[in-house]
Protein backbone atom coordinates (compact mmCIF):
# COMPACT_ATOMS: atom_id res chain seq x y z
CA UNK A 1 0.00 0.00 0.00
CA UNK A 2 1.09 3.57 -0.74
CA UNK A 3 0.33 5.86 1.93
CA UNK A 4 1.45 8.86 3.77
CA UNK A 5 1.78 8.10 7.20
CA UNK A 6 3.99 9.16 10.74
CA UNK A 7 4.67 5.31 12.03
CA UNK A 8 3.28 1.76 11.08
CA UNK A 9 3.17 -1.65 13.41
CA UNK A 10 3.35 -5.24 13.19
CA UNK A 11 3.63 -8.26 15.18
CA UNK A 12 7.19 -9.52 15.01
CA UNK A 13 8.40 -12.69 15.24
CA UNK A 14 8.01 -13.00 18.60
CA UNK A 15 4.44 -12.00 19.10
CA UNK A 16 5.28 -8.51 20.36
CA UNK A 17 4.21 -5.60 18.51
CA UNK A 18 6.92 -3.71 16.66
CA UNK A 19 6.55 0.07 15.99
CA UNK A 20 8.38 2.36 13.78
CA UNK A 21 8.04 6.08 12.68
CA UNK A 22 8.42 7.03 9.13
CA UNK A 23 6.63 10.45 8.85
CA UNK A 24 6.42 10.46 5.06
CA UNK A 25 4.81 8.74 2.10
CA UNK A 26 5.92 5.09 2.52
CA UNK A 27 5.37 1.77 0.78
CA UNK A 28 4.50 -1.11 2.80
CA UNK A 29 2.97 -4.77 2.74
CA UNK A 30 -1.10 -4.27 3.86
CA UNK A 31 -1.52 -7.56 5.55
CA UNK A 32 0.88 -7.61 8.71
CA UNK A 33 0.32 -3.58 8.88
CA UNK A 34 -1.67 -3.28 12.54
CA UNK A 35 -4.58 -0.35 12.99
CA UNK A 36 -4.29 -0.93 16.69
CA UNK A 37 -3.53 -3.61 19.82
CA UNK A 38 -5.47 -6.41 17.47
CA UNK A 39 -7.02 -4.57 14.80
CA UNK A 40 -5.45 -4.65 11.21
CA UNK A 41 -5.64 -2.34 8.52
CA UNK A 42 -7.18 -4.90 6.32
CA UNK A 43 -10.10 -5.03 9.10
CA UNK A 44 -10.66 -1.71 8.99
CA UNK A 45 -10.70 -0.72 5.44
CA UNK A 46 -13.80 0.57 3.81
CA UNK A 47 -12.61 1.63 0.34
CA UNK A 48 -9.66 0.73 -2.19
CA UNK A 49 -8.57 2.34 -4.87
CA UNK A 50 -6.60 1.13 -7.96
CA UNK A 51 -4.72 3.29 -10.11
CA UNK A 52 -3.26 2.36 -13.47
CA UNK A 53 -3.31 3.80 -16.80
CA UNK A 54 -5.71 3.83 -19.34
CA UNK A 55 -5.74 1.36 -22.44
CA UNK A 56 -3.33 2.22 -25.05
CA UNK A 57 -1.52 4.44 -22.82
CA UNK A 58 2.33 3.58 -22.54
Amino acid sequence: MIHDTNGGSWRGADGARVRAGLNGVSVTPLEPMLFGESETYVDRITSIQRIRPRAGTP
